[in-house]
């Protein structure tokens, strides 16, 4: 059950996730953020108090895994973009514990994307990325965007007004 004030965001879709067959992910925030896993098609559910502040526009509005153990969530509080604090987790146990990032992104972020080793994370104040795994992040574009995804060899953002911008990938030696 939903606790009174708990939501779950839409800012960029990408509040839920499937890791594979059978297990499923999402995430709430609001008043109460807590991420949610199901192992066994959603016949039942396991839930981890998320460490964001309470508040009606606080909690994760994005979360992206890159395998069934590692994985990023971002948000913060739209109604004040650039507090940093609390703004991006990460976990490497499969969800059941989050650790604050250490350099963390710019400020409130809508939406982690992750392609070719790398996570990217965007919001009102631009895009970051991590090589490590959401431990660090690095400045990557400024200006307003909302959503990301990825072709084979770029970086594709929404922006305002329904116009997107592209970026050439960062390039990771394996």
């Amino acid at each position: 059950e939903a606790f009174k004030g708990e939501a779950a965001f839409a800012a960029s879709g990408s509040t839920a996730q499937i890791l594979n067959d059978s297990t499923y992910v999402f995430v709430t925030g609001g008043l109460k953020s807590r991420f949610f896993k199901s192992t066994n098609n959603g016949d039942s559910w396991t839930e981890v108090v998320l460490p964001y502040y309470p508040g009606e526009s606080i909690g994760p509005y994005s979360m992206c895994f890159s395998n069934e153990t590692s994985g990023v969530m971002v948000g913060g509080d739209y109604l004040d973009p650039t507090l940093r604090m609390n703004t991006c987790f990460y976990t490497t146990d499969g969800g059941e514990s989050w650790i604050n990032a250490e350099n963390s992104v710019r400020g409130y972020r809508s939406c982690v994307y992750f392609t070719n080793s790398v996570y990217y994370a965007c919001g009102n104040n631009g895009i970051d990325f991590s090589l490590n795994g959401g431990l660090d992040w690095i400045p990557f574009a400024d200006g307003p965007f909302f959503s990301l995804t990825s072709t084979k060899d770029k970086l594709i953002a929404t922006t305002r007004f329904g116009t997107i911008a592209m970026f050439d990938l960062i390039e990771v030696e394996e």
